[in-house]
């Protein structure tokens, strides 16, 4: 059925019962404005009360007809021509307006749903007609229901029109004006509507469905009760009860026999009938009673008004013909059914005869009725001259009457007064057990004690009763009120109002029950969940306050009454008070007046302690109660005394006997204190001997129960009061059944668990009531600070309720046997009892008694293994008389587990279990519903939010108001834990692995409830909680808890890996649920909370699920266009529905409006739409058309430029109570400004966003500019507009100082208080800025419980947390726009970058907030470790930037000039300073530990360092080595070397984790920093270098030669002693010779091991490099033969490098890849990594010998340099024919390397080629400079001992000494050196001079 509009009318989508349903405060989360928005337009229908809905006319059918139809609201609906048949159906069927059938049926199927059973083709026929009946049929219990709701609308508004509390009145003081301008006439209109439907016959149509008949008489008797309901509201305190109105009431009344008399009677007979019509007569009596108005007329300030022309003629009194009518009425109707109207009109006469007694003469109209009731004023000698109130009074309390059970009868069985009853009988009354209802029968109660004097009444125990079950058998709420009445006002006003009290304190102790349960009764608490009657498991609960005002003043007023008693009864003995040695004595008659005698009076004889502790005196007076002369006298002896210690008396003879009777260890010996003198003076009385009443056994177990019952209704939840109460039970003498004087007195806590223990393990019999008491006193006694640790003990030491192992208990077969019953009060005492067990354990955290905390933490171990395995994984099996109780059992687990829970840390795991208070229960917890669930744990819960949506509906239909409140409150509890358990999920190291509870959430549950709506016989639970979410009638708090469950899931399921699950594909219909869930977050009216709430849930979904995302981006799924064809971005269907990003565009157009009032909601929209940008390139077809709006991104941009407006205040401890909330006043104005910086901050990122997806979609963007960036464009231009935007990103609210005095503060005055243990546990998405952050203020406050200090100093402490939140929320927003700010530069570079505006402005602005940061932050302490955030790292990257750029300016000739020159060595020499001071920390922490924090520290600061240190940056050393030497750092990092693990072996797995060992490369680097600076060097030197060196973890080692390439420990890496080996020769070779020669001697054999490397070895690149270092230390010290060797080797390679590269060996995995990949590049590969080219050989001395011989054996020769420098020219040929750019090897992903180019590859070679041909030169010129030059036998036959002498003695000699011996020349080398000469000499060139010449100048003196 189409045609809705795209406007949704409230008139559809709210009906009636869901209207009735908010006004009632039955459904939370809706609003005022909306709620005037729903009634304003029903006016007429609520007006009409008749005919609601209206009749048809013509004029509304020609509205159908013509296919569209304005409603009162406004909304246009359209009708298709295919909906106007059942429309009009709808009409015709019920007889309404065409109209009002209109929106019934849309109502009908937007609230319902069109049944399956419509329309499926069963009924065998296919026409229309047969799905007209089947919709008719369908919808007819809707309409039905609908005409009983409109009329039960005007019910909350006449309340809350009478009271100025209730939050309608407002509104309901200026609407029910406008509908019920004249009262009496509405009500004469309901009086006579009550007729007609009595008169009211089946239409005849019916008559051939028997059914159909009844069920419309039904409803017309259904109708008729709630017309009585609202002539009962109306006449409460809207219309006058004026005469003729209580005339035409009490007419109507008798004339239809209070509804019996029913012209359908015949139709009336099923048991809803019988019911209803009950319903009728009980509501006719109510109202009767009411109009006469009993309290009015008994309060004795209001003056009744008899007279010719009263003032006041709106009350019926002023009539006296209405009076005398009335009174005709009444005395002719005196059946039974009449009998509390008669009895009341009797106290009307009462009242009118006191009143007329005091006038002089009465008035003539009045004269006729008065002496019709008044026999003296007609006959002055009549015999009989009792008035008639007398006569009626004395008639009606005749037990044949009936009155006191017929109104016992009326409180226990009626639905007016017992809400149970109403929900088990299906009673149609609107408001079972309402607080009027009982007001009225109070005046009642009251009127009769008024009359007749109670002790005269002949059923006065019945009276008792009736009292009892008044004020005592309802719910709290109902009755709270009339008590707190009673004892403030009526206590008061006359003592014939509390005799009843008094009659019962008379005969108190002997009869016990009486007093005690009448005191129960004016608690105000309501009924026990022990009574049959109770319908609801009170709990903890948050009442209103003129609820909770009334129940503190009734405990008051009853803890008073029975703390001071005046009497006390007692039976004596008539033995006793006669002989010698009477204890009591007979007092002779006295008389206050000579013919009225006061009775007889006894006198105590001795003194005489009393069961209770108190002491009689002597001579104490006593009235005689009984008739003198019997056997026992009954004497009430006036003595003040405290009834509660009466109780304990009571308590402690009951446990006494008890334990008697099951062989324990008390004596039965009388009480007596010491003294023989004092005995014979004092008798003591136990409990038998006063002759309380008493079974075989002693107190019967009822006394004992309704003792408890008492103590419990009063200290529950009033911690004040049961503090009083206990001292008071404390006080005094100790009660006389206390035998065992050594022993201290038991108190209530022992008394009470001995009680429990005995009755849980009585074999014979199960006491539920008595168990159920004594739970609940222990209960309530935890909430004493003073008192609880006594129950932990008690508790701990009773093996009856939680045994230490698996073991069966006795608590276990006693719940079992409720099983059988149905009734489960015992279960939910025992959970109630361990919920607040955990509230206290975790309220009372203290160090000092670490061994009570150990105990508490073992006793809730234990009662949490025997709630869950006893209760939870078997309830939903159990049998329920009241299905409510299933719903709490469930809510009471859950909430415990929650109580529990919500203490854990975020992030929780077992080593965090083991310092958290109450860990091991925690982690227990944890596992059990999360690292160890079973399917027994999970399905109860998950099974419970399946199947609630379900029953919810049936509990509605059935109209079960309590147990719908229940089950609201159960899934709520539900769906709270599973917030928790998967929140602890997402924070635990297994994040990524799906938990029980999500697989349970994922999989298809059965449904096990038949609903109206049910659609499938499996429900997805994922899609129910969706439903959740959207369900109107489920209150407020459970679609909140659905939504958060929907994020939790939601971000679990995007860490799941490999395939992770997603919410869409369990959505039965993920477009209907989309459009619900867009529906919410457009509504302006539904709950903001939710709003923000949904909000959140799409921008999860967007960011973390595509397909959703996709679908709330759009509104529909998108289709297939064809078969090959690609998904169109248009919708599947013509009309669009609205999509989130629609309704994000339409708040953007109210922007200011919302950044003045809700700047929250503002951000929840702005973070969607960042969102949606984020992931801009998935929804590029739908953002095109926003993206070129130019609209949108001016909003947008005013978004992001909007002014914030200075930094608000909020260091002040002021509080304020908002929404029932404690909170800072500064709390609302801090949200506001952090929300209005994160919506600047999304704006922001949004332009960000959108300037990436331009640059992502066009290969050419850089040459042109998205709008988005051309709006922000004019603020980068503006220097003081970019300087205040960014002025507003830079400062930083932050105080870590707040922080630390709190916990400083903490930790001095609360040890076990540590602030981290109150962190919230929501995500950050769910929290809001304000003084609640970060840190739960409500945990705050419950932890600081447990300590004793003044209120003022946890309010302090309150205060100080409240800052800190306000503190952090500042700062969360803040970081946010700086992070924003921080994306939009960086993607707007193209754009700004070279722009002379902008770039000075972010230069100033980096500065300013630099000098911030500095001044609140100082970055020493981020090195210390001092600060909770430490930052010094990034500080250290900026530094190290800064420095190598400068570094590479410096370097360019003409670019800095000497102002920027000056300005870099400022910062370079601060930086020095900073690092070097720095360097020394960390170096001395590193020499303690092992931390690889500190590893990381050490890496950052040594680069620094080396940067900073550059000749060609920092010329000048001195500054910084005069640093060094002043904190020593120099020396600390030659220690810190020696000491440490240089290979990492020490912890291997860490070692093969990182590859490489702590510190060890950062000092080696910081070391050869050091080395590369010649002055540096020398104070490198001379701080121990060598003896570091020489003595260290490798030593050994390098002094063996056993520093090999790899570690067989790492296979397939290089040796970390073979990198730390080769940096160490590198290090020596930047220090002077003279200071490095020993340790070369000391590591000889390993530098002869490198240097002996020849071509038939293997090579690798460590081998390559340790050969480069021994070089580079051979050329700062000599260079021996060895080298030549070498070098000959190294020729040969070159020159041969296919034999070069079949002996490459890889090391690692990258080396082998390379090699594999491609071999013949390996060469240059090794030349461009080893720097092979760039090693300066020596040039000082002649060691190469002027030969061309090439010898692969011999040292390298003139020949071999020749050879070298022929292949190198060979290479630069190939290169300068080639590409500069062109690459010449691929190192792959080797650490460390690069790839070599071809101009790279011709400056390496030209360098070596020039080094080479100097080499050469230098070196013939050294030959031929020689004097010895010429060749002679000595010097060609040098020994082999000469040889040897010179290479042990060639070193630290002079020049010519150092050189090398000679070799002995061959002839031919003789002969080419002859030839040569004579060319030399034949040219007359003397090249001798030439060389020597260059040597001297070029060479020998540079290299000096």
């Amino acid at each position: 059925m189409s045609g809705e509009s795209s406007t949704r009318s409230n008139l559809v989508d709210v009906s009636y019962s869901q209207l009735h349903a908010i006004l009632s405060g039955q459904q939370d989360g809706t609003t005022i404005d909306q709620i005037i928005e729903h009634v304003t337009p029903r006016l007429e229908q609520l007006r009409n009360i008749a005919e609601p809905f209206g009749k048809p006319s013509d004029a509304s059918k020609k509205k159908i007809d013509g296919g569209a139809a304005v409603l009162n609201d406004g909304v246009t609906l359209r009708v298709e021509d295919a909906d106007k048949e059942y429309v009009l159906a709808v009409s015709n069927k019920f007889q309404i307006d065409q109209v009002q059938a209109l929106i019934l049926l849309r109502s009908f199927l937007y609230n319902k749903g069109l049944p399956a059973s419509v329309g499926d083709g069963k009924s065998g026929e296919d026409d229309s007609s047969s799905l007209v009946d089947e919709l008719l049929a369908a919808i007819t219990p809707f309409y039905f229901s609908e005409r009983l709701s409109v009329l039960r609308v005007l019910l909350p508004l006449f309340r809350a029109n009478g009271d100025p509390a209730d939050p309608l009145y407002e509104f309901a003081s200026s609407f029910v004006p406008k509908l019920i301008p004249d009262g009496q006439k509405f009500a004469e209109e309901v009086v006579d509507e009550l007729v007609r439907k009595t008169r009211y016959r089946v239409p005849e149509t019916m008559h051939r469905n028997p059914r159909e008949a009844a069920r419309d008489a039904r409803q017309n008797s259904a109708e008729q009760v709630v017309l009585l309901e609202v002539l009962f509201a109306a006449m409460w305190d809207y219309v006058k009860c004026d005469g003729p109105i209580v005339v035409k009431i009490f007419t109507t009344a008798y004339d239809t026999a209070v509804g019996a008399s029913q012209l359908n009677a015949a139709l009336l007979m099923d048991e809803e009938a019988l019911q209803i019509t009950q319903d009728i007569a009980a509501l006719w009596g109510l109202i009767m009673l009411e109009v006469l108005e009993l309290e009015t007329l008994a309060d004795p300030t209001n003056l009744i008004e008899i007279s010719a022309d009263p003032q006041d003629k709106n009350f019926y009194t002023a009539s006296p013909s209405s009076l005398q009518r009335l009174h005709e009425m009444v005395t002719t109707n005196d059946n039974g059914q009449y009998a509390c109207v008669y009895i009341a009109w009797a106290f009307v006469l009462s009242r009118l005869a006191a009143a007329v007694a005091e006038l002089d003469e009465i008035p003539a109209t009045y004269r006729p009725f008065f002496e019709s009731i008044l026999p003296h004023l007609s006959r002055a000698y009549s015999k009989d001259r009792e008035p008639a109130h007398v006569i009626m009074t004395r008639t009606c309390l005749q037990p044949s009457v009936g009155l006191m059970d017929f109104m016992l009868s009326y409180l226990t069985n009626s639905p007016l007064f017992v809400a149970s009853v109403a929900w088990k009988r299906a009673s149609v009354v609107t408001d079972p057990n309402a607080t009027a209802y009982r007001s009225v029968f109070k005046g009642l109660l009251i009127a009769i004690v008024e009359l007749t004097p109670v002790e005269s009444i002949p059923q006065f125990d019945i009276l008792i009763q009736v009292w009892i079950n008044l004020f005592g058998r309802s719910e709290s709420k109902s009755v709270a009120q009339i008590c707190a009445q009673y004892w403030e006002s009526d206590w008061h006003v006359s003592s014939a109002r509390r005799a009843i009290f008094d009659v019962a304190r008379a005969r108190f102790p002997i009869h016990f029950k009486p007093l005690i349960q009448l005191l129960r009764a004016m608690t105000g608490a309501g009924f026990l969940d022990t009574d049959p009657l109770c319908s609801t498991h009170a709990g903890r609960q948050t009442r209103p306050a003129s609820q909770a005002a009334a129940l503190d003043s009734c405990a008051r007023h009853v803890f008073y009454y029975l703390e001071t008693l005046s009497s006390y009864s007692q039976i004596v003995p008539l033995a006793s008070a006669t002989g010698p040695h009477a204890l009591y004595e007979r007092q002779p008659e006295r008389y206050g007046h000579p013919h009225t005698s006061i009775g007889l009076s006894y006198a105590n004889q001795r003194q005489i302690r009393l069961p209770g502790g108190s002491t009689l005196p002597i001579g104490s007076p006593g009235r005689l109660l009984s008739s003198d002369g019997a056997e026992l006298l009954i004497v009430c002896w006036q003595h003040a005394h405290s009834g509660w210690k009466i109780i304990l008396e009571v308590l402690t003879d009951y446990v006494n006997r008890r334990r008697i009777q099951s062989g324990g260890a008390y004596q039965d010996v009388s009480f007596a204190r010491r003294g023989a003198g004092q005995q014979q003076q004092l008798v003591t009385l136990r409990l038998e001997d006063v002759g309380v009443e008493m079974d075989g056994g002693g107190v019967e177990e009822a006394s004992i129960t309704a003792a408890l019952d008492l103590v419990r209704s009063l200290i529950q939840d009033n911690p004040a009061q049961a503090e009083q109460l206990m001292q008071a039970l404390e006080a005094g003498e100790p009660v006389v059944s206390h035998t065992m004087t050594e022993a201290q007195p038991p108190d209530l806590v022992q008394l009470t668990t001995m009680i429990l223990e005995e009755a849980l393990s009585s074999p014979h019999h199960q006491q539920p009531a008595l168990i159920t008491s004594a739970m609940s006193v222990l209960s309530a006694i935890l909430a004493l600070p003073r008192y609880a640790h006594r129950v932990w003990l008690y508790i701990r030491s009773t093996s009856v309720l939680f045994t230490a192992d698996r073991s069966v208990g006795f608590a276990s077969v006693g719940l079992a046997s409720e099983r059988i019953g149905g009734r489960y009060t015992m279960t939910l005492a025992l959970l109630h009892l361990v919920r607040q067990l955990a509230l206290e354990a975790f309220s009372s955290i203290r160090p000092d008694n670490p061994r009570l905390q150990q105990l508490k933490e073992e006793v809730l171990i234990r009662a949490i293994r025997f709630v869950h395995t006893e209760i939870w994984v078997e309830h939903l099996s159990w049998r329920y008389l009241q299905k409510g109780e299933c719903f709490d059992i469930a809510q009471q687990v859950t909430s415990l587990y929650n109580d529990i829970l919500k203490h854990a840390p975020l992030v929780f795991n077992e080593e965090i279990s083991k310092t958290f208070p109450f860990g091991q229960l925690l982690q227990g917890i944890v596992d059990l519903w999360l690292f160890r669930a079973t399917t027994s744990t999970i399905n109860p819960l998950v099974s419970s939010l399946t199947n609630g949506l379900s029953v919810l509906e049936l509990l509605y239909d059935s109209r079960h108001l309590s147990d719908v409140r229940r089950l609201i409150f159960s899934l709520a509890s539900h769906l709270r834990l599973a917030r928790i358990v998967l929140n602890l999920k997402i924070n635990s190291r297994s994040s990524n692995q799906p938990c029980l509870l999500e697989q349970s959430f994922c999989a298809r549950i059965t449904n096990s409830i038949v609903s109206r709506d049910s659609y499938a016989a499996k429900i997805d639970p994922i899609d129910v909680l969706a439903l959740y979410v959207k369900n109107r009638s489920i209150g407020s708090v459970v679609p909140l808890e659905a939504t958060r469950v929907l994020c939790a899931l939601c971000t679990s399921f995007s860490m799941a890996s490999p395939s992770p699950p997603t919410i869409i594909a369990h959505l039965n219909n993920p477009e209907a649920t989309v459009a619900s869930l867009v529906r919410i977050i457009q509504h302006p009216y539904d709950e903001m909370a939710l709003r923000t709430l949904v909000w959140n849930f799409i921008s999860l979904a967007v960011n973390e699920e595509p397909a959703l995302g996709s679908l709330f981006v759009v509104g529909q799924f998108r289709t297939h266009k064809g078969k090959g064809k690609a998904i169109s971005d248009k919708p599947a269907s013509e009309e669009k529905r609205d999509s989130a990003l629609d309704v994000a565009t339409e708040v953007l157009a109210g922007w200011n409006e919302m950044w003045e009032l809700n700047p929250q909601l503002l951000s929840s929209v702005l973070r969607f739409l960042e969102v949606v940008w984020q992931h801009g390139l998935e929804h590029r077809g739908v953002l095109d058309a926003l993206r070129e709006s130019s609209e949108f991104w001016d909003r947008i941009t005013m978004l992001a430029c909007s002014e914030l407006g200075p930094l608000p205040e909020y260091e002040t401890g002021s509080f304020a109570v908002v929404d029932d909330v404690r909170r800072s006043t500064h709390h609302e104005i801090i949200s506001m400004h952090a929300y209005r910086t994160l919506v600047k901050s999304y704006a922001l990122k949004i332009i960000a966003h959108d300037i990436g997806i331009h640059f992502a979609s066009s290969k050419e963007a850089s040459k042109t500019k998205p709008l988005s960036f051309s709006k922000m464009e004019p603020k980068f231009k503006s220097a003081d507009t970019l300087g205040e935007l960014l002025s507003e990103a830079s400062p930083s609210s932050y105080d870590p100082e707040l922080y630390d005095q709190l916990s400083q503060q903490l930790e001095t005055d609360f040890p076990a208080l540590n602030i981290e243990q109150v962190r919230s546990s929501r995500p950050i998405e769910e929290r809001e800025f304000g003084d609640d952050f970060a840190f739960s203020a409500s945990l705050f406050r419950r932890r600081l419980r447990a300590y004793e200090t003044s209120v003022d100093h946890h309010d302090s402490l309150i205060a100080q947390l409240h800052l800190i939140n306000m503190n952090l929320s500042l700062t969360h927003s803040q970081t946010n726009l700086a992070d924003s700010w921080q994306l939009l530069l960086r993607k707007a570079v193209p754009y700004l970058r070279g722009d002379a505006t902008v770039g000075p402005i972010l230069i100033a602005s980096a500065a300013s907030m630099s000098y911030d940061i500095a001044a609140e932050r100082p970055a020493f302490k981020s090195f210390l470790g001092g600060l909770s955030v430490p930052f010094h790292r990034t500080l250290l990257l900026i530094l190290y930037f800064c420095a190598k750029n400068c570094g590479l300016l410096a370097r360019r000739p003409k670019t800095l000039n000497a102002d920027q020159r000056l300005r870099i060595a400022s910062m370079i020499d601060a930086t020095l300073v900073l690092v070097i001071d720095a360097l020394r920390v960390v170096m001395v922490s590193a020499r303690s530990r092992l931390d690889i924090e500190l590893d990381r520290d050490l890496e950052f600061l040594v680069s620094v360092f080396e940067q900073c240190t550059r000749p060609d940056l920092n010329p000048s050393s001195t500054l910084w080595l005069t640093r060094c030497q002043e904190t020593d750092v120099i020396r600390i990092s030659l220690d810190l070397y020696v000491h440490i693990d240089l290979v990492g072996l020490s912890d291997l797995p860490l070692l093969l984790s990182r590859k490489r060992p702590l510190y060890a490369p950062h000092l080696l680097l910081f070391h050869m920093t050091l080395a590369g600076i010649p002055s540096a060097a020398e104070r490198f030197a001379s701080e121990g270098v060598l003896a570091a060196y020489g003595n260290n973890c490798l030593s050994a080692a390098i002094s063996s030669g056993m520093v090999d390439v790899v570690l067989a420990e790492m296979p397939g890496h290089r040796s970390p002693a073979h990198t730390t080996y080769c940096s160490m020769l590198g290090i020596i070779s930047g220090v002077v010779s003279a200071l490095a020669s020993g340790l070369i001697q000391l590591y000889g054999d390993q530098i002869a091991k490198a240097l002996s490397w020849t071509i038939g070895d293997a090579i690798t690149l460590p081998l390559l490099e340790e050969i480069e270092q021994v070089v580079n230390l051979m050329f700062c010290t000599c260079f021996p033969p060895h080298a030549l060797h070498l070098l000959q080797q190294l020729n040969y390679a070159i020159t041969h490098p296919n034999h070069l590269a079949s002996l490459l060996e890889p090391i690692t995995s990258e080396e082998r890849a390379l090699l594999d990949k491609d071999p013949p590049n390996i060469l240059s590969t090794l030349v461009t990594i080893s720097g092979a080219y760039t090693i300066d050989w020596p040039v000082h001395e002649a060691l190469i010998v002027p030969h061309s011989k090439v010898v692969l054996g011999e040292p390298a020769s003139m020949g071999t340099l020749l050879e070298l420098g022929n292949c190198t020219l060979d290479v630069l040929r190939d290169l300068v024919n080639r590409p500069a750019g062109q690459s010449l090897s691929d190192v792959g992903s080797l650490p460390g390397t690069y790839a070599l180019d071809v101009r790279q590859g011709v400056t390496t070679v030209r360098r070596n080629l020039e080094a080479l041909l100097i080499y050469a030169s230098t070196q013939l010129a050294m030959w031929l400079s020689k004097p010895d030059f010429d060749v002679n036998p000595s010097s060609e036959m040098d020994t082999e001992e000469q040889q040897q002498q010179a290479d042990g003695h060639g070193h630290g000699h002079g020049r010519e000494e150092r050189r090398a011996p000679r070799q002995s020349l061959s002839l031919a080398d003789r002969l080419r050196r002859d030839r040569l000469m004579r060319c030399w000499d034949r040219l007359g060139w003397n090249l001798t001079q030439v060389l020597t010449n260059f040597l001297q100048e070029r060479i020998v003196s540079t290299g000096k």
